[in-house]
């Protein structure tokens, strides 16, 4: 996933959540130099002249529709599976308690839609993209890559 911010003064910042964008090697163990001047972020920050901020780890996308117990709540409080059977078995679901967020999530899952078997929801993620655990050998923080000539 890539996000665009156009800036006062024709700034660009380019926000790049896929996996490794801001690393230059590939490589997932031992990494000792992750030549981040060879990465994906910082060519596109040079072609383009913009600031890039990208992970050097894969990124965990598991949680952006919300966490399991967030979707089972959901299903269960809506009965939304696809028999008889998903129905009761999200309804056990019931006797756990809720996310804290539950009215909040419902109002976020209201806009969710199906298109060609894919989710997609027009608010976007409802819970951030965050760094994965792999490669473990570098930093799981966000940079930020700026052009160099």
């Amino acid at each position: 996933m890539i996000i665009i911010f156009f800036l006062d003064n024709n700034r660009t910042e380019l926000y790049s959540y896929a996996c490794r964008t801001g690393i230059g090697v590939s490589s997932t163990t031992g990494i000792t130099d992750p030549k981040k001047n060879n990465s994906l972020a910082q060519h596109m920050a040079n072609i383009g002249k913009i600031t890039v901020f990208a992970y050097m780890r894969k990124t965990d996308y598991k949680n952006t529709w919300g966490t399991i117990a967030h979707r089972r709540t959901y299903e269960s409080d809506h009965d939304s599976g696809e028999n008889i059977w998903e129905n009761f078995k999200s309804d056990l679901y019931d006797m756990l308690p809720d996310p804290d967020d539950m009215k909040e999530f419902s109002k976020y899952r209201a806009h969710q839609e199906i298109i060609d078997g894919a989710v997609w929801n027009i608010n976007g993620a409802y819970i951030d993209v965050k760094p994965g655990t792999t490669p473990d050998s570098v930093p799981d923080t966000f940079y930020k890559y700026t052009p160099k000539k």
